[in-house]
């Protein structure tokens, strides 16, 4: 899956699932953080702040999206790490993705901070 296809699931959750759109929104506002998190910034510890902020927001927002299906964050969760919910090859991709966000340190104060040090859902 590449950048396109990503911005296109999005686009299409957000045109299928109004409830979803605010995940979209998030998850689309943490991307582009992410993606350019090795390039030097003018203001680096400004940018590593902004970019936790950004993944507590994608969180908070993941876990109003699953009360909006009547599903626990939980819950949710284990349909995202139940493999055969995807294809071979999104499944390699969001392990991928998992990989890359688990270097990520979650800010403290967030309600996922002592949850998950070491693991970041997917």
């Amino acid at each position: 899956m590449n950048l396109e296809q990503l911005k296109e699931i999005l686009q299409h959750t957000r045109r299928q699932s109004p409830e979803l759109s605010s995940l979209a929104d998030a998850f689309d506002g943490f991307l582009e953080l992410y993606l350019v998190r090795n390039q030097e910034h003018s203001n680096q510890k400004n940018f590593r702040e902004k970019l936790r902020d950004s993944f507590r927001i994608l969180w908070d927002t993941f876990d109003r999206a699953a009360a909006s299906k009547g599903l626990s964050a939980n819950e949710m969760s284990q349909h995202f790490a139940n493999p055969s919910n995807f294809t071979p090859e999104q499944w390699q991709e969001i392990q991928t993705v998992k990989e890359d966000l688990q270097h990520l340190e979650i800010p403290k104060g967030s309600k996922r901070h002592n949850k998950q040090k070491k693991n970041v859902r997917i």
